[in-house]
């Protein structure tokens, strides 16, 4: 194998130019050399359509949650997250954009990095997981409602 002759073995960093190429021009698909397939990478357009399904799904999700939190807290429940239930001191419209950014942001956070791996579980299948933990939530607080 060749020696590395390059000043910076890998210019593909992520900062501002990458976010302005992926929304303008995005053509990154995936890592072009055989020996980087293992390594984590950026791209700009995902093949994966259930990446699609899992972030609307959680997003929508969160906009139930907070309905039914309401809902929950109007029949005499209370919150147990505190930050949350600081926010709803504040006021209900508060309440509901922190969490709907809050949760928004995350997504798109784990979606930047889709290509990666995290305590060796591969970040894509954390978009599922938090789908399905949100619909069990929303079980749950559908049938406290229901009682």
């Amino acid at each position: 194998m060749p020696p590395e002759n390059r000043i910076n073995p890998d210019r593909r960093q992520f900062g501002l130019k990458t976010l302005w190429y992926a929304l303008i021009r995005g053509r990154r698909r995936g890592l072009r050399r055989a020996e980087e397939l293992n390594r984590p990478h950026y791209v700009d357009i995902y093949e994966d359509h259930r990446l699609l399904l899992w972030t609307c799904g959680i997003v929508g999700f969160c906009s139930i949650d907070a309905l039914l939190t309401l809902q929950i807290l109007d029949k005499g429940g209370m919150e147990l997250n505190p930050v949350m239930a600081f926010l709803l001191g504040i006021s209900v419209p508060v309440f509901f954009y922190v969490k709907y950014l809050a949760t928004a942001g995350a997504v798109i956070f784990i979606l930047f990095h889709v290509n990666y791996r995290v305590l060796g579980i591969p970040v894509r299948k954390i978009l599922p997981l938090l789908f399905f933990g949100y619909a069990v939530l929303i079980g749950y607080e559908w049938t406290l409602l229901s009682v």
